[in-house]
């Protein structure tokens, strides 16, 4: 089995001198047993995200799970642009959480939820093919190729938080 995790890890001080800087966080996976840590995703080194947030180059990362058939990896991720000179980092962010996904070699990065509301507590199906996430209250369901997004609840006088979603992904509880 494999472990999900996200992280940062320090910075060198630059070769002129000058300050231990935190790096951005990226998501890694390892095995059950603590061995062969992986680095999935390779934010920070100022290539742009891809989609519609091209204009941030990382992500401040949350809440990442990955699917029992350890292929798919969902995470919380709020847009980023970190710039550094002479020891100074500037970090510019917006203010929405969105829904992002990773299979666990580090390929198909993606958004799968682009709108200006939160998107937060993301689960995913067994298979990685179905991602159900928390969005102003409510549960919502998506494929993970970003299709067939669709609200599961309408609660009125209450709020889903953490939603998980079943291993077949036919029930969410």
């Amino acid at each position: 089995g494999l472990v999900v995790f996200t992280s940062s890890s320090p910075s060198p001080p630059p070769a002129t001198g000058g300050s231990v800087v935190t790096s951005v966080e990226d998501v890694y996976v390892m095995k059950i047993d603590g061995t062969k840590v992986q680095n999935v995703t390779k934010f920070g080194n100022n290539t742009p995200l891809p989609g519609p947030f091209s204009a941030f180059n990382a992500l401040y990362l949350s809440n990442a799970t990955i699917s029992a058939d350890g292929g798919t990896i969902v995470f919380e991720g709020t847009p980023q642009t970190i710039t550094g000179t002479g020891g100074t980092v500037t970090i510019t962010a917006i203010q929405a959480a969105q829904i992002w996904l990773v299979q666990t070699d580090g390929s198909g990065l993606r958004a799968l939820t682009t709108v200006s509301d939160p998107s937060t507590g993301p689960s995913v199906s067994g298979d990685g093919s179905l991602v159900t996430f928390v969005r102003n209250g409510q549960v919502f369901i998506v494929r993970s190729d970003g299709t067939g997004l669709k609200a599961l609840t309408n609660f009125q006088m209450s709020t889903a938080q953490n939603p998980v979603l079943s291993e077949d992904g036919s029930t969410v509880v």
